[in-house]
């Protein structure tokens, strides 16, 4: 049994090896910019440090739980505000305190519902408080942590009986599109750990021998040296999404993805709410980020998400009041925890 787990993993690691090979013609085409779709002149760009400006970030901690008859989360919210001039020059938290809400569904949920609730109700409460920082701290950069939209799995079926609180959730993306379209604020997802393949998805069919068993990030890694960066490309430019169509009926949004490389880490994906901007500017977006990401030798992501991830981290002594709570008010009406929670 182990032999053949073996052998199926070196197979894969021979596979691995190969794509160097494959990153150096895409590297050579990057270089004398002939990759189409991507948006800017020069394809593959040395990192320009910008170490000057006011960013926002939030993140949240959460849990969710079933019993018979009772789905909740509960949700941590916090976030933070950076100022930079060369060095970090203030630091606010967004709100004095975490934000704790406990979300009970109203709805009875069938089993591949309750993870979109729970991602549903805490991007909400991350939005929300993302809006306030943006009125309160008029900062030049707004951070989400994760994609500047939702994602397919976040979308329930049109006849669910969470559509209806889907279609709040885009309308709160929405709020925070206007808003910093409106008000010059530079709107960025960092994903920490990104699957995406929509870059890939630019390159000739015959570049690569099998692409459909990588994403970008194992690609770009092999191929973006320390300090540089990617052309911003359409996130949408090879693909279909629903959830970017659902958008369209609330306006006329569309968003870029980067690469950045800063240290020992692989690639960070950036995505960007696209407003128009010049190639230097873009040039001036990554510089940020890519200041803001390089605190440690290997790891690179935002400093101040991790601030907001660290304030909304939820403690176990916290999740077991929680729990506790729920418990001492709900099972004496014969709700029962589940019955794979109570096996013997």
């Amino acid at each position: 049994m182990f032999s053949n787990i073996k052998q199926q993993v070196d197979k894969y690691a021979s596979y691995l090896g190969s794509i160097k090979e494959d990153a150096l013609k895409i590297k050579d085409l990057l270089k004398t910019n002939s990759v189409k779709g991507l948006v800017e002149s020069e394809q593959l760009q040395k990192i320009v440090n910008n170490n000057k400006g006011k960013v926002i970030g939030c993140d949240s901690g959460f849990f969710s739980s079933s019993l018979t008859g009772l789905d909740f989360c509960y949700i941590k919210t916090a976030g933070s505000f950076f100022d930079y001039d060369s060095k970090l020059v203030k630091y606010e938290k967004l709100i004095p305190a975490p934000n704790y809400e406990l979300k009970i569904s109203q709805n009875a949920l069938q089993k591949e519902e309750i993870q979109k609730f729970t991602s549903i109700s805490r991007l909400r409460e991350e939005l929300a408080l993302l809006f306030c920082g943006l009125q309160n701290k008029n900062p030049e950069y707004a951070l989400i942590d994760g994609n500047v939209l939702p994602q397919a799995i976040d979308r329930p079926q049109n006849n669910s009986i969470l559509y209806t609180d889907y279609e709040d959730l885009l309308q709160d993306f929405v709020k925070i599109y206007d808003y910093c379209n409106s008000s010059a604020i530079t709107l960025l997802g960092a994903v920490e750990d990104s699957r995406a393949n929509s870059f890939i998805k630019l390159l000739p069919k015959d570049l690569l021998q099998n692409s459909n068993s990588i994403n970008d990030v194992i690609l770009l890694n092999n191929i973006l040296e320390k300090d540089h960066c990617l052309s911003f490309f359409p996130i949408f430019a090879t693909e279909s999404n629903l959830i970017y169509n659902d958008l369209q009926e609330y306006g006329k949004f569309n968003f870029y993805a980067s690469y950045i490389k800063v240290n020992e880490d692989y690639p960070l994906r950036l995505e960007l709410l696209q407003n128009n901007y010049s190639a230097e500017k873009m040039k001036e977006i990554k510089g940020f980020m890519a200041y803001i990401s390089s605190y440690a030798k290997d790891y690179c992501f935002p400093s101040v998400l991790l601030d907001a991830d660290k304030q909304a981290k939820l403690t176990q002594n916290e999740v077991e009041i929680v729990k506790n709570l729920v418990d001492s008010s709900i099972l004496n009406h014969g709700i029962k925890h589940l019955r794979r929670e109570r096996r013997i």
